[in-house]
Order: structure tokens, then sequence, then C-alpha cells
């Protein structure tokens, strides 16, 4: 439509002064953010060059596949972790040979060897999946997508309906160009905020009302059960629970359990777009990039699972999750409506997610970040120190902490017990740092001069440390 036209022609103009500037695409889910991008591609097609297009979990790559696929067709490829070998050699191969010129992928897609790179494009940037956490190296998939770029001289399209405090901040200072859809046709759901405080069991009589209405009429419900920190998600007992509520109910579920084959990333989903199920029950994932047509209701459990956790982005990331899911509602009914059962209905964020209200949200959380000094407003650093004896992984602890007590550049939280004190029968301790923006070369080099590696180096000590850079996470 024309403003999807006038959005395109100006990010191309802006880009033909200066390429090099990051550029986001932001409008809540159903605005039309993907034709943009998808001719954004085909601008960068005709220069003969070359597209990386990022999506958070390896379930959404056949659905960005199949639509790159419709209008490019022979010219897009697949990447991800899970690929065996000889289906990364003949993508490889492909690439090499200038067959494939588009490859869709999460976040290892970042490095394909492509020889003529025009563009990158992370989808939906704010999503927690693009940091590896899990292990070495700790890289957030947006920060070397921008190195990246500036290496290669490529140009950077971010795409989001509820973008990340870190890339809002950049837009407010000018460093990124944004380009707002405004919501034309998306029909902007009905939100409910059920008080749990006044409701017996999981379920209040809102939601299953709601679920017994679109089951009469052959819609489709998606349900999302918030994941409790590192334990497990809980829907099966959801699940359970539902079958007793609605004995003839088909109910699909959609969690780290159910997910134990790549095949079944795509089938789940594949079965509940094909209407082989009414309901779709799962965890954080569910609210991510899924388009479902027949869907005309959404609820989420437990909207308030992470708001007490002691993590400095807890308010953002229940912010985005809940505004997320809200647009996963389809754009192709009268009636759509979103539930969202909670015991802090007055919370600030959960409200203004409820009411679409992004940016007195963001700047509440921009003030209360930089009073705190948080990102965006410092580096933050985690050092993790993991091991069977709590005596020697504190002791430990602590003769890094006085090592960095002596740079008086930087800010030191710790050394402390984790949030989350034990996993796996291993103590965890942290040290948390907060430097200046600029400083972080110079404390590069300090950390150099002063520590040696064998320090962090797990040779006979059986504590494992380690050294993350930008954490999105500090339990």
């Amino acid at each position: 439509n024309k403003n999807q036209n006038n959005i395109f022609n100006s990010l191309i103009k802006s880009w033909r002064k200066n390429y090099l500037k990051p550029a986001l695409i932001s409008g809540i889910s159903g605005s039309g953010k993907t034709i943009v991008y998808i001719k954004t591609i085909e601008h960068f097609l005709k220069q003969d060059k070359e597209i990386i297009v990022l999506v958070p979990e390896i379930s959404q790559i056949n659905q960005t596949y199949n639509n790159l696929n419709n209008f490019y067709p022979n010219k897009v490829g697949i990447w991800h972790s899970k690929l065996k070998q000889t289906e990364k050699n003949y993508v490889l191969h492909n690439i090499n040979s200038k067959k494939i010129k588009i490859i869709v992928s999460t976040r290892s897609g970042l490095f394909m060897p492509f020889q003529d790179l025009g563009l990158i494009i992370i989808n939906e940037e704010q999503d927690a999946s693009y940091k590896q956490e899990l292990n070495s190296p700790f890289y957030h998939s947006r920060d070397v997508a921008l190195m990246r770029s500036k290496f290669n001289k490529n140009s950077l399209l971010l795409i989001s309906s509820v973008p990340s405090i870190e890339t809002y901040y950049n837009v407010k200072n000018n460093k990124y160009s944004n380009y707002l859809l405004e919501n034309n046709n998306s029909k902007i759901p009905n939100v409910e905020l059920v008080a749990m405080e006044h409701q017996k069991g999981m379920l209040s009589k809102t939601l299953i009302t709601k679920i017994q209405d679109r089951l009469n009429k052959k819609e489709q419900i998606i349900l999302l059960q918030n994941k409790k920190g590192l334990i497990g998600s809980g829907t099966q007992k959801v699940e359970d629970i539902l079958y007793k509520i609605f004995p003839d109910i088909k109910i699909l579920r959609y969690d780290r359990d159910t997910l134990n084959k790549t095949s079944k990333y795509y089938s789940i989903l594949n079965d509940f777009r094909e209407k082989k199920a009414d309901l779709l029950l799962g965890t954080q994932m569910v609210a991510k990039g899924l388009d479902f047509k027949n869907v005309s209701l959404v609820g989420i459990i437990n909207a308030d699972i992470g708001l007490s956790l002691p993590d400095f982005r807890a308010e953002e990331k229940i912010f985005q999750l809940i505004y997320q899911l809200i647009g996963r509602t389809g754009q192709h009914h009268k009636f759509n409506d979103a539930v969202i059962q909670s015991y802090n209905t007055d919370n600030y964020y959960i409200r203004g997610a409820c009411s679409f209200k992004l940016e007195k949200c963001y700047t509440s959380i921009i003030d209360e970040r930089k009073e705190l000094y948080y990102p965006p407003y410092s580096r933050l650093i985690k050092i993790l120190f993991i091991g069977k004896n709590k005596d020697k992984t504190k002791k430990k602890s602590k003769k890094i902490f006085s090592i960095f007590q002596k740079n008086k550049n930087i800010q030191i939280l710790g050394p402390s017990l984790a949030p989350i004190e034990k996993i796996n029968d291993a103590w965890r301790y942290q040290i948390l740092i907060k430097c200046k923006k600029d400083y972080w070369q110079k404390f590069h080099d300090w950390i150099n001069n002063n520590i040696s590696l064998s320090e962090f180096e797990n040779s006979n000590s059986n504590i494992n440390i380690k050294l993350d850079v930008d954490c999105i996470s500090i339990l």
C-alpha cells in the first residue's frame, strides 16, 4: 500500500546518503513490515548483492523461507545448527557458485561466506535468542551484525513490533533511522486484563468462556504458559486442566519438551496451520513471529512470571512478551480477543502493554536505567564462577574481584551468589561490572595488562569462569 511504499522509498533514499546507518522498521504485528523488507531485498538483488535474513528460532525459518522463495525462487537457502553436514556442504557449494543469494538462518548464519554482501536483516531484533548464552563466545547477533556491516560496508535493517531498549535508545539518539508502519488494516484486538486473585484455579472464567466461544465458531486459540526461569514450563499441567474442562478439544503442545527433533519444529506448526488442532499451547516461543490466519483468541496464563526476578530487564521482557502476543491474533476475524491473566493487574508495564503504550513505558524504563547506570547507559559485564565446592568458588570470585577493584574507572557489584544460586549441583557466584561505553577498549587493554589469562582458565581448580560482555540477563 501507499504507506509501505513511502517507507520503502524513504529507506532507500536515506541509505543512498549513508548506507552504513542502521535502520529499524517498526509497527505492531500485522502492520505489513514483511512486505517492506521483501521489497528491500529486491532492491539489493538488482545490484547483484547477497542478503542474510536472521530469525530468532529454527521454528521460524520455514515460514520466512517460503515467503522469500515465493518472490525469489531458487535463490534462497537455509542454515541452522540442526542441518546435517551434507546439507551444509550443499548450501556452501551453492553460495560459492552464486546460486544462493539469500540465506535465512538463526544466529550462526551471520558468518556465511558471502563475497558481495549487501544487506543483513534481523527479524524481531529484540529477541533474547540472538544472544549466545550457553557456550563461548557469548556474542549477540545484533552487535556482530553491526560490526560485520561496518567491515563489509553493507546495510543493516532491524525489524520489530516491539524493539529492544537498546535499539529504541539508538533511534532516539539518531544513531539509527526509524520507519514506523502505521496500523492501517490490522484489527486491534480487544484486550482483557484479568485479576487472578479473584479466580479459582489456573484458568479464569473469562478465558474459559472465550475458549468455548472459539471452539463453537471453529476458530483457533493460542495460549502461552510463561516459563518459570530455568525450571521448566508447566505446560503439561495446563494441558491436563484444558482436557478436563473441554474433553473434545484438540491441543498441540509447543515447548522445549516436544521440540526435541527439528522436524517437530515444523510439523507441530504446520498441523496447527492446517487446523488439525483447536489450540496451540506453549512457552514464550508461541509469541514469536508466527502468523496463523484462523487464530482469534490469544491468552497468557501467568503474565507475572519473571517480574519478581532480580533482573534489570524484567520489565522490558514482560512488556515485550505481552505486546508481541497480543499482536498474534489473526488479522482476519471481526472479533479478536486477548486475555492476560495476572496477579499484578496494577503493574505499570503490564497495563501499558495491554493498552499499547510503548513510548510511555519505554521512556520510563530508559529513565530507570539511567538512574541505575545500566545499559544502554553503560556496558555491563558479568563474570560467573561455577563450581561444586562452594567455599573454593567463593574464594576464587573474591580473588578476581580484588584485582578489578584496583581499576577506578569501573563500578563493581559483588561478588555474591547469583540469583539462581545452584544449577546441576554446582554453585554460582558472580561479579557485575559497569563501565562507560567509550571506556570499553581501554578497559579491555587494562584487563590484558593486569590479569593473566590463566586466572580465567579452568586448569586445576575445577571452577569454570564465564566472562560475558553485554550480558542480557543477570540471573
